[in-house]
């Protein structure tokens, strides 16, 4: 219906480009992107998972978070990336987390230092 009323408005055309994604992007399905030659996680979904490394980096410092949680997350997020190609992407993620205890340097400035 509301189709219909736009297309009497002189000079609208309907685009079904969201409703037909191009294919150089992959195929969205099961959370991850997939075409013919490869398969890549989401990028969301890895996005999250390096804000949750960030905040379980901060909680651990602080001393409100374990091994334990660390060992869960991190246990979590190979378990995702082993169904797709993302080698390099777990590589860079998980060079970037570090836990440390109370006041210490954070991990970034040791390794720039």
């Amino acid at each position: 219906m509301l189709l219909a009323k736009l297309e009497e408005v002189e000079g609208y055309t309907h685009t079904v480009l969201q409703q037909y994604p191009k294919a150089e992007r992959g195929v969205d399905f099961c959370g991850y992107r997939t075409w013919a030659t490869h398969i890549l996680p989401r990028k969301r979904n890895i996005k999250k998972a390096r804000d949750r490394f960030r905040s379980l980096a901060k909680l651990f410092r602080e001393g409100r978070a374990s091994m334990i949680d660390a060992h869960q997350v991190v246990s979590s997020f190979l378990a995702y990336t082993k169904h797709c190609n993302a080698r390099c992407t777990v590589n860079r993620i998980l060079n970037d987390f570090c836990l440390t205890k109370g006041d210490t340097i954070p991990c970034r400035s040791i390794i720039t230092s």
